[in-house]
């Protein structure tokens, strides 16, 4: 058995393939195994067959048929104790598997998280959970359901994952590392998190799945495989931590969308899967955030997709004069006729942010914003 098999799924990334590859076969941990589950086009399989004849760890999974599949089918054939994921637009740190794979058997633990860089244009930014190691529970660790669905910068034990018959979305959809993520915290016996940041995600690649907005019904269906996948009593216990997690993921993707038919669209599926989950006012009335609390009770109560934009409208002689609007998350404008912004307020970092017009700055408030 070898320590770690790491899986990449492989699929129109040959601009970017051969850093995530080499960043992986020069790991400090030499005792791994690499499986390349490639779905295309021409110029990446090409990639994998070249890096193959180089290297004997090298193991190729030809064209299994969605992201899914091919970690699905990573994991069956996997002959490491435990396994990572890399998505192959990204690359790692090069101690990342061995820093890892000590403190896994440190404290056996099922799962092995370290923090990671997100790299966007010129800036990298680090994001972070934990300021120091910490064992994640679920009792006392349900902040985490909030955190950015990052499965690639872990390592997961292969046993916890078919003991648990954890296993990916096999069809074609965006997201789908959320349930993968939320399902693993929720069934690990022991959960250990590194602060250190040993993973570049990158956030520059345009033809990424999240970036398109077409997609937008893809997330609800991620999240509603993580509900049907857990039982009613584990739910019930996290609840209120998934709702406010929900709420954020909801919106987020709500403002990506660009066109106002898809985004009525979203607004209905996200209202149905609501239904599904039931809410009542004891879910919502402790949510720590206003805002979240709105689209949830918007949600729960009707599919209008208007109802979580227009806030107040005030009308002169039967004509829509001012309309405040929640345009995105944490920023409110005042439109005038509905079309020309006045002024926007914004929360950012504790505080509130008014701009004239919606990109002049006007003033900061310097009290803190609940």
């Amino acid at each position: 058995m070898v320590k770690v098999s790491i899986i990449l799924p492989i699929y129109n990334v040959a601009k970017y393939l051969p850093r995530c590859l080499d960043s992986v076969l020069n790991q400090t941990l030499r005792d791994i195994e690499i499986i390349l589950a490639t779905d295309g086009p021409a110029d990446c399989d090409a990639i994998c067959n070249e890096y193959a004849q180089k290297d004997g760890r090298i193991k190729i999974i030809s064209h299994p048929g969605s992201y899914g599949k091919a970690v699905n089918q990573g994991i069956k054939s996997a002959l490491g104790e435990y396994i990572g994921i890399v998505e192959t637009d990204d690359w790692c740190d090069l101690t990342m598997f061995e820093k890892l794979y000590q403190i896994a058997k440190q404290y056996d633990a099922d799962v092995a998280k370290a923090s990671f860089y997100c790299v966007k244009d010129e800036k990298t930014e680090k994001k972070v959970f934990s300021e120091e190691i910490k064992l994640l529970t679920l009792d006392k660790d349900k902040d985490f359901f909030d955190f950015t669905s990052s499965l690639w910068s872990a390592i997961y034990k292969t046993s916890f994952l078919k003991k648990n018959n954890i296993v990916f979305i096999e069809e074609k959809l965006s997201f789908i590392d959320t349930p993968f993520v939320l399902e693993t915290f929720i069934k690990s016996d022991c959960f250990i998190y590194l602060p250190e940041a040993l993973y570049f995600y990158n956030c520059n690649n345009p033809e990424s799945s999240v970036k398109n907005s077409e997609r937008f019904v893809d997330s609800i269906k991620a999240e509603e495989f993580f509900y049907n996948k857990i039982s009613p009593q584990i739910f019930k216990h996290i609840k209120r931590e998934y709702l406010i997690g929900l709420a954020s993921r909801l919106r987020w993707n709500l403002n990506r969308i660009k066109i106002k038919e898809n985004k009525q669209l979203f607004w209905e599926e996200a209202h149905r899967y609501i239904q599904k989950i039931g809410l009542s006012k004891a879910d919502l009335v402790s949510l720590p955030n206003e805002n979240m609390k709105q689209l949830l009770i918007s949600l729960n109560q009707t599919a209008k997709y208007d109802d979580i934009h227009i806030q107040k409208e005030f009308k002169l002689w039967g004509i829509s004069l001012l309309n405040v609007k929640i345009v995105e998350w944490k920023k409110m404008v005042l439109y005038l006729l509905n079309v020309f912004p006045l002024c926007s307020v914004r929360s950012k970092k504790g505080k509130s942010v008014y701009k004239l017009f919606d990109f002049l700055p006007i003033f900061k408030t310097e009290r803190k914003v609940k």
